[in-house]
């Protein structure tokens, strides 16, 4: 345990600062480096910086938001061949910044950090949007509000398309109002969690438990009573046989969540761990 507080002292320390100061790509590459500790960072800090030089000197005279945005879309995904790792789609390397710049190649998230870095850089309004099961760019321009997708080369997306997205996941939606319920902004600490939560889902899947842990306690550190990071931190210290720290971490669950559906799992393993933990006079 005694490591993974150190490995995260940084991150502790970063996540301190009012949110509104966080750069979106600075605690990407920080989850890098939480998760590679002897990356270099060197190569791809470069190349961000150049690409972003490049990409101001072409849109720096520039007013028109549309024209900027295809110079964007055809510097950064047919220029420099950003595109969307399909073939490996669930590799955790696609949530790690400079991996993905390095490679080119990611997932929605990513793609979506280094299409907000570089539109945020051309002065133009941008948030991420939390979709379900895909990651979005919302642009303002005169009043509208644009839907880009930079999984997909930088898309601009039709209601047609993200009502189409929305019944993909078994979701409808009846009217705008609906529709705009799902294209809200997403803060700074909403999707570096959601960054995270991907690497925890690959991690817990390969029984990989100490990386699954650290990851677990940097989204802790962000989202303190999240029932779900604490019962998911309970089963990983079941699984490293850490009786102590289960028990407590699943009691907590139960408590912030009496009413869950795995309840009756929840409990039934208590009570298996509370019997291998009492000592036998």
């Amino acid at each position: 345990m005694k490591n993974i507080q150190q490995m995260t002292q940084k991150w502790h320390d970063y996540i301190t600062l009012p949110e509104q100061d966080w750069s979106l790509m600075e605690m990407a590459f920080m989850v890098s480096t939480q998760l590679q500790p002897e990356v270099d960072l060197t190569y791809s800090r470069q190349f961000l910086e150049q690409l972003k030089q490049t990409l101001l000197e072409r849109v720096n005279y520039i007013d028109s938001i549309p024209e900027k945005i295809q110079i964007m879309n055809d510097f950064l995904f047919h220029e420099l061949g950003f595109s969307a790792n399909t073939d490996d789609y669930f590799n955790p390397q696609n949530s790690m910044i400079d991996q993905v710049l390095i490679s080119r190649k990611g997932i929605p998230i990513t793609l979506s950090l280094i299409y907000l870095e570089v539109l945020t850089l051309a002065g133009i309004e941008c948030s991420g949007i939390n979709f379900p099961g895909h990651f979005l760019v919302g642009v303002k321009d005169s009043g509208q509000f644009h839907v880009y997708d930079a999984f997909r080369a930088g898309s601009e997306l039709e209601k047609s398309d993200i009502k189409k997205m929305l019944t993909n996941h078994q979701i409808g939606v009846e009217n705008d109002a609906d529709l705009a319920h799902f294209l809200q902004p997403a803060s700074n600490r909403q999707i570096i969690v959601r960054l995270l939560r991907n690497l925890k889902s690959f991690y817990i899947e390969h029984q990989d438990a100490e990386q699954s842990l650290l990851v677990i306690e940097m989204i802790l550190a962000l989202l303190p009573f999240s029932s779900e990071e604490i019962r998911d931190r309970g089963m990983v210290y079941h699984y490293l046989e850490y009786t102590e720290g289960a028990l407590l971490d699943l009691k907590s669950y139960l408590e912030l969540e009496p009413d869950s559906q795995d309840r009756a799992i929840i409990e039934a393993l208590m009570e298996s761990l509370q019997e291998q933990s009492t000592p036998i006079h």
